[in-house]
């Protein structure tokens, strides 16, 4: 079993994280969480598995004593979806409670995404590559 990290501008996944907030609130209410996985593609890049991926999502969150800490988010299967030239895409996808996340750390740190499979994981990113709301550093 390998590990594999690919380029956040790929055509096997794409991620994406977004956060429901309130003026002036450094909390956001929630935060969105999705993967979508194209087996096909991602296979191409050289990555052989059986096809099940479990996405998961390392999450900057903020302990009692103001450090942070990555908090790794199981992202569930939602759907399938295929586009107009075939590709067929699994769908991950969650919302969590903003609880001791902070959005400007979502928009400097951003999240870290990442597939489990039976050969080992994928990442999503480079390291400081990750994918972080708009407004950031």
């Amino acid at each position: 079993m390998g590990n594999k990290i690919l380029p956040r501008y790929n055509a096997a996944t794409h991620a994406n994280v977004s956060a429901t907030t309130k003026p002036n609130r450094k909390t956001p209410t929630s935060v969105r969480l999705e993967v979508s996985v194209n087996d096909k593609a991602l296979r191409k890049t050289g990555h052989d598995f059986d096809g099940l991926e479990q996405a998961f999502a390392l999450v900057p969150t903020r302990n009692k004593k103001n450090q942070i800490e990555w908090k790794r988010v199981e992202i569930p299967f939602a759907n399938r979806y295929s586009d107009r030239g075939g590709n067929m895409y699994d769908i991950h996808s969650v919302s969590i409670k903003g609880t001791g996340i902070r959005t400007e750390d979502l928009k400097n740190l951003g999240v870290a995404y990442g597939l489990k499979t039976n050969s080992g994981e994928v990442w999503l990113q480079y390291a400081d590559d990750n994918y972080k709301l708009p407004g950031g550093r």
